[in-house]
Formats: C-alpha cells, sequence, structure tokens
C-alpha cells in the first residue's frame, strides 16, 4: 500500500509518500430494500475495520440510504451517504456531514421531453477534520468545501430521434 508518510530530518516536517506495507479492511454490511409502488427504499449501514501494517483494527461506519417515488410522469427521488472516519497509517479524517446528499425531480413531459429539478449538498457545507501524527509531529487540519455546498440545478432535455424503435423507455436507472 502506498500511503502519505511524514518524517523529520534536521527539525522540519516533511510530508511524502512511501510504500507503507500492508492494510486489510474486512467489512460487515446489512442492506435492506422496500418496494411498493409508487415508492422504492433502500438502506445500507456498513462497519469496516481498517489495520495497516498488522497494527490493531480500527473501526469505521458508513449509512447509505436512497428514497424513490414514481407517480405516473414524475419522479423524486432522495439519496445521501455519510461515513464517520477514515484512516491512514499515521492519521485519520473525521467527516463532521454527509459526502452526499441530494434531492432531484423530474417530469416526463413526453416520451422526448423531460424537466429536471434538484438540489445537491442540501446538508450545508461539507466539513471534516483530519488528524496526522508520528513520533515528534502532529497536524491538525479543519476543512470545510465551499464548493460542495448548496447547488441548486434545472435540466431541460429534449431528445431529437431519427429512428423512434430505438427509444429507451427508463432514462432514469432506479
Amino acid at each position: 500500500m502506498v500511503d502519505e508518510w511524514l518524517r523529520t530530518e534536521n527539525g522540519v516536517a516533511i510530508s511524502s509518500w512511501r510504500n507503507n506495507g500492508t492494510w486489510r479492511s474486512p467489512q460487515l454490511t446489512c442492506m435492506a430494500s422496500w418496494n411498493r409502488m409508487p415508492v422504492l427504499i433502500g438502506v445500507e449501514g456498513d462497519y469496516i475495520w481498517e489495520s495497516f501494517n498488522h497494527s490493531a483494527y480500527q473501526g469505521r461506519v458508513q449509512l447509505q440510504g436512497r428514497v424513490t417515488a414514481i407517480f405516473g410522469k414524475f419522479i423524486i427521488q432522495a439519496s445521501a451517504l455519510w461515513t464517520n472516519k477514515s484512516y491512514t497509517a499515521i492519521g485519520y479524517t473525521r467527516y463532521l456531514n454527509p459526502s452526499v446528499a441530494s434531492i432531484t425531480g423530474v417530469w416526463n413531459v413526453t416520451p422526448r421531453i423531460q424537466l429536471m429539478a434538484g438540489m445537491d449538498y442540501w446538508c450545508g457545507v461539507r466539513r471534516s477534520e483530519t488528524v496526522n501524527a508520528t513520533e515528534g509531529y502532529t497536524s491538525r487540519y479543519f476543512a470545510r468545501f465551499t464548493g460542495d455546498s448548496l447547488k441548486p440545478f434545472v435540466l431541460f432535455s429534449w431528445t431529437l430521434r431519427r429512428n423512434s424503435e430505438l427509444y429507451i423507455d427508463k432514462r432514469i436507472p432506479l
């Protein structure tokens, strides 16, 4: 595994990359789905253990969910993904809110015209805290991903088709 590496030379901390040995990551996943038209719901929870260079395992949680509702020509879909931490050989990153949070509405006006509106990152600005530590050095870094904040969008799609027999009915995967 190639990973970030901190070393000290003449009192200066140097960040670099190196072959850092082994990484192990067993995972336990639980998934559930419910499908009663017009609503489809899917949830997943993961517990992931990580070990670097035969060190003790450290655990993290990942949760994700999706809800889709179909009402004739209208589709509404919301999804979210959240992880509490991720680890490296020298530290960890703690995630303070979901990395994915979106809601989308689609109106299939005709078989060739589609209007979509939605919003990404409806849970606010993504934030994280990263801590790295080696012997004699510790750093703590807080990040705000302002580019990953409330992003509304509108999309108009108009399909020009010569061969109507090649038309694919469902354009949005469910």
